[in-house]
């Protein structure tokens, strides 16, 4: 017995670290707020695992397989599991990405973490309390770092609208943990009997709580109410106070209610952080109009596949199938989540799914009915966190932080069991943790190698972006005359530093002594071959490696090579590095179909790749035909979706080919069809497209309709933005009177600015349009 206690100890002292990955924030990953804070959390699980399995291999009934909330967090990871090899995309569901850190493999971690937990406290439940401490500290940090950032710049700028995230990397995260934190709190505040620690309770709910307010969500402020209201209502009905006291309560608890929503309307509600924002959306609630729109097209996605919905991650491509662009209007964004978790889980893993996650709250709610008796406040406040745990999830969805506070405290409600050490065969045994080490140590693997990925990538990403920054300064372009200026110099330099260089003459320090322009020329051009060609070797090993972030891998390096490939080709660049890169993005590009940032990449590539096979007078039939295959499958994918239309219209007018310059009007039209009458700013992308084309006539045409359908909208009532492609548009076709009016207009707008230099750069654009549309000598600027 005092074996198991000693194995349990050092379980204890490995899952107690846990917490402390929410101070994390590494600057070497792609995504330093998420990465590393995940791959923490599994590496720490894997090896707990070792200790775990020992555990159950010596004990009988150290974790109650019959408990209703084991059961239901079981069967909803097994939803889970359905719903990954059943939904659309298996692959995708088991692996997650690295934005978010999730999917199928995310949530056996956290499954683990669940049952871990649950077996430490049940041997030694005086365990909870520390493992809370360390909660507690890691809380109190986030929040006074929350709360510094915020003070400074609200004195600073004197603007309360500031929303800092501290090491969450989003101010709703922050918002979301510290409302959890605070009834997990109070949970163990009404059982605490020692004096200082209820102090210490007390200090880190006020603490929390300013931070919650600081971080400005509206939906914890929401939790708040709605598990204040839980808790209030689980107390009157259960408490032992005469019926007279109880109805006082609950009037008294009504009352309230109606004084904040009273309170909301007032001046001083404006003022105060956090509740402002409630304030103006109950004012103005055209805020959470995206969102609306959004739930309502993931509910029309769940009817799809109401079972076992789309599988885990999917839930982007479920919001493009069933996009309505009337949603463009109010936010140009796409939705990787329908911050609904109700909803997420509808559609990622359906009404099985669904049914399984609720069950999970009933059990808890069950299990503090049955504890009503021994601790009413204690059992209250649990339900206050159940419940604002469903109310501030009905605007958002989980993260790590909200993850681990939901699963420590559901571990803190399952019943203490019984359990007894085993007389079971020392083969069978040994056996057991020997498979548990092999297995902790394939997990161990594959987060050291998924960090590896990750953190090889950024080093990518920052070697190239600064011979990026270097060439975008010499505006792609290179000659023999250019080679003195100080920004060829600026890019030998930059390809120093990402390129492995054997070559002496192309060694930075030799290249900046040439002063041969044309040798100078010779040796850059040479240099940038060379770096091209490492550039590509490096991408190359790094995605044979990446596995479920290739998409990311390719996505956030796309640009680096993208451009160069044309740009370049005029000075014979070796190609070996274009046809290495086509292998990637096409690798890629297959094995993730259905994101539509990649498949945008894949058709700029085969856009690039024919304009270079034009240059070498080769065949373009097979991308042309690459190009028609992937619009269709888009196009039948995400037909509401206008970058579908759109792209595809301006790759193929570029298509040296007359059937497909005529198959790029078709398409605007056949978007135009299925998405102006919701989202009419679609004539305004077409706009903008017939003016790259040269189509003066049809842009105007367009614009027309355009505000034909906003004719309730003065022209100078728009954006600058808007009024700078109007001005456009009348240049193109002459209208000198329109073009007055809004050249006047928007000199006048800039001059309100207070910045002189942006003033002088719009100035600078009208004067740049009327030169390039030759009426110079007709619209004069300084008049």
């Amino acid at each position: 017995m005092f074996h198991i206690f000693k194995i349990n100890t050092l379980l204890f002292l490995i899952l107690i670290i846990i917490p402390l990955s929410l101070l994390i924030v590494d600057p070497y990953v792609l995504f330093p707020f998420i990465t590393t804070k995940a791959l923490i959390f599994r590496s720490l699980v894997s090896i707990a695992l070792v200790l775990g399995a020992i555990i159950v291999a010596k004990t009988d009934k150290v974790i109650n397989y019959k408990n209703p909330l084991f059961i239901s967090v079981t069967l909803f990871f097994i939803a889970n599991i359905l719903a990954t090899f059943l939904g659309i995309d298996y692959f995708r569901s088991f692996w997650g990405n690295a934005e978010r850190m999730e999917g199928l493999w995310s949530m056996f971690f956290y499954y683990l973490y669940f049952l871990l937990l649950t077996i430490c406290f049940n041997i030694n439940p005086s365990y909870k309390k520390y493992y809370f401490f360390l909660f507690i500290a890691v809380s109190v940090i986030i929040s006074l770092y929350q709360i510094n950032e915020f003070v400074n710049s609200f004195l600073q700028s004197g603007n309360i609208d500031v929303r800092p995230y501290s090491s969450l990397g989003n101010a709703t995260y922050v918002g979301f943990f510290t409302l959890l934190m605070l009834f997990a709190i109070f949970i163990f505040l009404f059982d605490e009997k020692d004096s200082a620690n209820r102090l210490i309770f007390s200090l880190a709910a006020l603490i929390n709580f300013f931070a919650m307010i600081a971080s400005q969500t509206r939906g914890s402020l929401l939790g708040l109410l709605s598990g204040s209201i839980a808790f209030f209502i689980f107390y009157i009905l259960f408490s032992e106070k005469t019926l007279q006291k109880r109805i006082f309560l609950f009037s008294a608890l009504i009352a309230s209610l109606l004084l904040f929503v009273a309170f909301l309307r007032l001046d001083i509600a404006f003022k105060i952080p956090g509740v402002q924002r409630l304030a103006t959306t109950l004012q103005n609630p055209e805020s959470v109009f995206p969102r609306l729109y959004a739930w309502r097209m993931f509910l029309e996605a769940f009817k799809e596949k109401p079972v076992f919905g789309w599988g885990l991650e999917n839930e982007p491509v479920a919001f493009l199938a069933y996009l309505n662009p009337y949603i463009f209007n109010f936010e140009r964004a796409i939705f990787d989540r329908p911050h609904n978790k109700f909803i997420e889980v509808l559609v990622k893993s359906g009404v099985v799914g669904f049914v399984t996650w609720l069950s999970i709250f009933i059990s808890a709610f069950y299990l503090l009915f049955l504890k009503r008796k021994e601790n009413l406040l204690v059992a209250s406040a649990a339900v206050g966190f159940l419940v604002a745990y469903l109310g501030q999830v009905f605007s958002l969805f989980d993260m790590q932080a909200s993850y681990l506070l939901f699963f420590f405290v559901l571990a803190t409600l399952m019943p203490r069991t019984k359990f007894t050490v085993t007389e079971k065969s020392p083969q069978l045994i040994n056996f057991f943790i020997v498979l548990s080490v092999i297995i902790a140590f394939i997990f161990l693997t594959i987060h050291i190698r998924q960090y590896y990925v990750l953190y090889s990538l950024i080093n990518f990403i920052v070697s190239e972006e600064e011979v990026y920054k270097a060439l975008t300064n010499l505006n792609f372009s290179l000659t023999p005359q250019s080679v003195n200026d100080l920004n060829v110099n600026a890019l030998i330099n930059a390809l120093a530093s990402s390129t492995e260089i054997t070559d002496q003459s192309l060694k930075p320090a030799n290249l900046l002594k040439l002063a041969d322009p044309v040798a100078k020329y010779d040796k850059t051009v040479e240099l940038l071959k060379k770096h091209f060609n490492y550039a590509s070797e490096r991408l190359k090993n790094l995605s044979e490696i990446a596995g479920p972030f290739l998409t990311e891998v390719v996505i956030n390096t796309y640009r680096f090579f993208a451009e160069p490939l044309v740009t370049f080709v005029h000075y014979n660049l070796d190609t070996n590095y274009i046809l290495k890169y086509n292998k990637i993005i096409e690798k890629a590009y297959f094995n993730d179909p259905r994101d539509f940032r990649l498949a945008l990449n894949y058709i700029n590539h085969l856009s690039l790749l024919i304009k270079l096979k034009q240059e070498a007078r080769l065949s373009i039939d097979e991308e042309k035909q690459k190009m028609l295959n992937l619009y269709k499958y888009l196009q039948n994918l995400y037909p509401n979706l206008p970058e579908v239309y759109l792209n595809f219209a301006n790759k193929f007018y570029e298509i040296p080919d007359n059937r497909f310059k005529e198959l790029s009007g078709e398409l605007l039209e056949k978007g135009e069809k299925a998405i102006a009458d919701k989202f009419n700013n679609y004539l305004l992308d077409e706009t903008a497209i017939f003016l790259y084309q040269g189509n003066y006539a049809k842009a105007l045409a367009k614009l027309n309709l355009f505000l034909e359908k906003n004719k309730n909208i003065p022209l100078d009532q728009f954006s600058i933005d808007k009024q700078f492609l109007f001005l456009n548009v009348y240049l193109a076709n002459k209208d000198v009177e329109k073009a007055n009016f809004l050249i006047k207009n928007i000199l006048n707008e800039a001059s309100k600015t207070q910045n002189q230099q942006i003033s002088e750069q719009i100035k600078l654009k009208i004067s740049e349009l009327i030169k390039f549309y030759q009426l110079s000598e007709i619209i004069k600027l300084d008049k």
